[in-house]
Protein backbone atom coordinates (compact mmCIF):
# COMPACT_ATOMS: atom_id res chain seq x y z
CA UNK A 1 0.00 0.00 0.00
CA UNK A 2 1.82 3.13 -0.69
CA UNK A 3 2.02 6.26 1.00
CA UNK A 4 -0.50 8.59 -1.28
CA UNK A 5 -3.06 5.87 -0.94
CA UNK A 6 -2.68 5.49 3.27
CA UNK A 7 -3.01 9.17 3.33
CA UNK A 8 -6.21 9.13 1.40
CA UNK A 9 -7.81 6.53 3.78
CA UNK A 10 -6.77 8.54 6.63
CA UNK A 11 -8.63 11.10 5.43
CA UNK A 12 -11.53 9.33 4.84
CA UNK A 13 -11.70 8.39 8.68
CA UNK A 14 -10.71 11.50 9.86
CA UNK A 15 -14.12 13.04 7.56
CA UNK A 16 -15.91 10.17 9.01
CA UNK A 17 -15.56 11.16 12.91
CA UNK A 18 -16.06 14.32 11.87
CA UNK A 19 -19.66 14.15 11.88
CA UNK A 20 -22.31 15.23 9.52
CA UNK A 21 -21.89 19.04 9.61
CA UNK A 22 -22.70 21.36 6.68
CA UNK A 23 -20.35 24.18 7.15
CA UNK A 24 -16.97 24.47 5.36
CA UNK A 25 -15.26 26.89 7.64
CA UNK A 26 -12.27 29.40 6.51
CA UNK A 27 -10.55 31.54 8.48
CA UNK A 28 -7.19 32.89 9.01
CA UNK A 29 -5.66 36.49 9.45
CA UNK A 30 -6.96 39.52 7.41
CA UNK A 31 -4.99 39.78 4.09
CA UNK A 32 -4.77 36.13 4.00
CA UNK A 33 -7.05 35.30 1.05
CA UNK A 34 -9.63 33.87 2.55
CA UNK A 35 -12.13 35.92 1.18
CA UNK A 36 -11.04 35.95 -1.61
CA UNK A 37 -10.69 32.23 -2.32
CA UNK A 38 -14.41 32.69 -1.21
CA UNK A 39 -15.02 34.96 -3.56
CA UNK A 40 -13.49 32.74 -6.52
CA UNK A 41 -15.26 29.81 -5.71
CA UNK A 42 -18.62 31.10 -5.11
CA UNK A 43 -18.49 33.44 -8.33
CA UNK A 44 -15.62 32.00 -10.35
CA UNK A 45 -14.31 35.44 -10.45
CA UNK A 46 -11.33 37.37 -9.20
CA UNK A 47 -12.71 40.21 -6.76
CA UNK A 48 -10.89 42.74 -5.06
CA UNK A 49 -11.94 42.60 -1.35
CA UNK A 50 -11.04 44.41 1.89
CA UNK A 51 -11.29 43.35 5.47
CA UNK A 52 -14.37 41.28 5.91
CA UNK A 53 -16.61 43.35 8.50
CA UNK A 54 -18.81 40.05 8.97
CA UNK A 55 -19.01 37.01 7.44
CA UNK A 56 -19.75 35.46 4.54
CA UNK A 57 -21.83 32.15 3.76
CA UNK A 58 -22.96 30.36 1.06
CA UNK A 59 -24.25 27.66 -0.69
CA UNK A 60 -20.95 25.50 -1.84
CA UNK A 61 -21.63 24.58 -5.49
CA UNK A 62 -22.12 20.97 -6.31
CA UNK A 63 -19.24 20.83 -8.33
CA UNK A 64 -16.54 21.61 -5.03
CA UNK A 65 -18.66 20.02 -2.41
CA UNK A 66 -17.90 16.99 -0.30
CA UNK A 67 -19.25 13.52 -2.72
CA UNK A 68 -22.03 11.71 -1.35
CA UNK A 69 -22.78 14.23 1.57
CA UNK A 70 -25.39 16.48 0.67
CA UNK A 71 -25.46 20.11 0.37
CA UNK A 72 -22.66 22.12 2.52
CA UNK A 73 -22.19 25.99 3.17
CA UNK A 74 -19.00 27.79 2.43
CA UNK A 75 -18.75 30.47 5.46
CA UNK A 76 -15.84 32.42 5.79
CA UNK A 77 -15.17 34.18 8.78
CA UNK A 78 -13.87 37.86 9.16
CA UNK A 79 -10.27 38.12 10.11
CA UNK A 80 -10.43 41.13 12.54
CA UNK A 81 -9.84 39.45 16.11
CA UNK A 82 -12.68 41.08 17.67
CA UNK A 83 -14.99 39.42 15.25
CA UNK A 84 -13.82 36.49 15.31
CA UNK A 85 -16.52 35.87 18.21
CA UNK A 86 -19.07 34.11 15.59
CA UNK A 87 -17.05 31.55 15.40
CA UNK A 88 -18.73 29.20 17.90
CA UNK A 89 -22.22 29.65 16.33
CA UNK A 90 -20.85 27.99 13.11
CA UNK A 91 -18.65 25.13 15.07
CA UNK A 92 -21.25 22.26 15.68
CA UNK A 93 -22.30 22.44 12.35
CA UNK A 94 -18.98 22.35 11.00
CA UNK A 95 -17.25 19.72 8.57
CA UNK A 96 -13.64 20.70 7.83
CA UNK A 97 -11.59 24.13 8.74
CA UNK A 98 -9.51 25.74 6.15
CA UNK A 99 -7.01 28.04 7.92
CA UNK A 100 -5.22 30.67 4.96
CA UNK A 101 -1.76 32.14 5.44
CA UNK A 102 -0.09 34.21 3.35
CA UNK A 103 2.37 32.53 2.85
CA UNK A 104 4.39 35.99 0.86
CA UNK A 105 4.15 38.06 4.12
CA UNK A 106 4.29 35.35 6.45
CA UNK A 107 7.10 36.19 8.57
CA UNK A 108 5.74 39.70 9.32
CA UNK A 109 2.71 37.95 10.66
CA UNK A 110 3.94 34.92 12.27
CA UNK A 111 3.18 35.66 15.82
CA UNK A 112 -0.82 36.69 15.12
CA UNK A 113 -0.88 33.51 12.75
CA UNK A 114 0.58 30.76 15.78
CA UNK A 115 -1.91 32.85 17.65
CA UNK A 116 -4.62 31.97 15.88
CA UNK A 117 -3.88 28.80 15.26
CA UNK A 118 -3.33 28.35 18.89
CA UNK A 119 -6.59 29.25 19.56
CA UNK A 120 -8.34 26.53 16.78
CA UNK A 121 -6.46 23.91 18.12
CA UNK A 122 -7.10 23.85 21.68
CA UNK A 123 -10.40 24.54 21.21
CA UNK A 124 -13.00 21.59 22.59
CA UNK A 125 -15.76 22.12 19.45
CA UNK A 126 -12.78 21.50 16.89
CA UNK A 127 -10.80 18.94 18.53
CA UNK A 128 -13.36 16.83 20.28
CA UNK A 129 -15.37 16.15 16.93
CA UNK A 130 -11.42 15.66 15.45
CA UNK A 131 -12.41 18.39 12.54
CA UNK A 132 -10.11 17.63 9.42
CA UNK A 133 -8.04 20.89 9.07
CA UNK A 134 -6.43 22.45 6.33
CA UNK A 135 -3.48 24.66 6.23
CA UNK A 136 -3.56 26.58 3.02
CA UNK A 137 -0.24 28.15 2.25
CA UNK A 138 -1.49 31.08 0.09
CA UNK A 139 0.21 33.20 -2.66
CA UNK A 140 2.80 30.37 -3.67
CA UNK A 141 2.37 31.79 -6.87
CA UNK A 142 5.24 34.32 -5.98
CA UNK A 143 8.81 33.74 -6.08
CA UNK A 144 9.05 35.50 -2.92
CA UNK A 145 7.10 33.58 -0.98
CA UNK A 146 7.82 30.84 2.12
CA UNK A 147 7.76 27.56 1.39
CA UNK A 148 5.20 24.97 3.19
CA UNK A 149 8.20 23.69 4.71
CA UNK A 150 9.63 26.65 6.40
CA UNK A 151 6.01 28.08 7.28
CA UNK A 152 5.50 24.62 8.95
CA UNK A 153 8.38 24.48 10.64
CA UNK A 154 8.50 28.29 11.74
CA UNK A 155 5.17 27.61 13.13
CA UNK A 156 6.29 24.97 15.29
CA UNK A 157 8.40 26.96 17.15
CA UNK A 158 6.29 29.39 17.73
CA UNK A 159 3.61 27.60 18.55
CA UNK A 160 5.76 25.97 21.25
CA UNK A 161 5.98 29.76 22.70
CA UNK A 162 3.09 30.22 23.00
CA UNK A 163 1.97 27.32 25.05
CA UNK A 164 4.74 27.63 27.23
CA UNK A 165 3.72 31.42 27.96
CA UNK A 166 0.20 30.42 28.27
CA UNK A 167 1.35 27.47 30.59
CA UNK A 168 3.11 29.71 32.62
CA UNK A 169 0.74 32.52 32.89
CA UNK A 170 -1.72 29.75 34.13
CA UNK A 171 0.28 28.88 36.92
CA UNK A 172 1.54 32.33 38.06
CA UNK A 173 -2.53 34.03 37.84
CA UNK A 174 -4.42 32.29 40.59
CA UNK A 175 -8.36 31.17 39.77
CA UNK A 176 -7.29 31.98 36.11
CA UNK A 177 -6.88 28.86 33.89
CA UNK A 178 -8.37 27.80 30.61
CA UNK A 179 -9.87 24.99 32.03
CA UNK A 180 -11.91 24.17 28.96
CA UNK A 181 -9.05 23.91 26.43
CA UNK A 182 -7.44 21.15 24.88
CA UNK A 183 -3.62 21.21 26.10
CA UNK A 184 -1.33 21.40 23.02
CA UNK A 185 1.45 18.91 23.16
CA UNK A 186 3.40 17.40 26.11
CA UNK A 187 4.98 19.26 28.91
CA UNK A 188 8.70 19.39 28.68
CA UNK A 189 8.32 18.42 25.04
CA UNK A 190 8.94 20.63 21.48
CA UNK A 191 6.03 20.55 19.77
CA UNK A 192 5.52 19.76 16.32
CA UNK A 193 2.63 18.82 13.64
CA UNK A 194 3.28 15.54 13.28
CA UNK A 195 3.31 13.74 16.45
CA UNK A 196 1.05 16.40 18.76
CA UNK A 197 -1.25 18.18 16.79
CA UNK A 198 -4.89 17.95 18.34
CA UNK A 199 -6.68 17.32 15.09
CA UNK A 200 -5.47 15.91 11.60
CA UNK A 201 -3.32 18.38 10.01
CA UNK A 202 -3.21 18.94 5.76
CA UNK A 203 -0.88 21.02 3.75
CA UNK A 204 -2.11 22.48 1.23
CA UNK A 205 0.18 24.62 -1.41
CA UNK A 206 -1.82 27.23 -3.42
CA UNK A 207 -2.81 30.63 -4.92
CA UNK A 208 -6.39 32.02 -4.81
CA UNK A 209 -5.11 33.89 -8.07
CA UNK A 210 -3.53 30.68 -10.02
CA UNK A 211 -3.92 27.43 -8.25
CA UNK A 212 -7.03 26.70 -6.39
CA UNK A 213 -6.88 23.07 -6.75
CA UNK A 214 -5.29 21.47 -3.72
CA UNK A 215 -7.96 23.34 -1.74
CA UNK A 216 -10.76 22.30 -3.58
CA UNK A 217 -9.55 18.31 -3.95
CA UNK A 218 -9.27 18.29 0.14
CA UNK A 219 -12.98 19.92 0.18
CA UNK A 220 -14.41 17.26 -2.17
CA UNK A 221 -12.67 14.29 -0.15
CA UNK A 222 -14.25 15.45 3.03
Amino acid sequence: INAEYMGLLMLWKCCLRSGKGSNILIIGLSNSGKTSFWYKVMTGEDVETHTSMKENVGPLPKSHAPKGKGPCRLVDLPGHPRLRGRMSEYLPQTRAVVFFIDSLDFMECLNPTAELLHALLTNPAIVHRRLPFLIACNKRDSELSYKPTIIKRKLEAELDAIRLAKRSQMGSIAGDSDEQLVPLGSPGVPFNFDQYATVPIHWADCSVRTNLKPVLEWIRAC
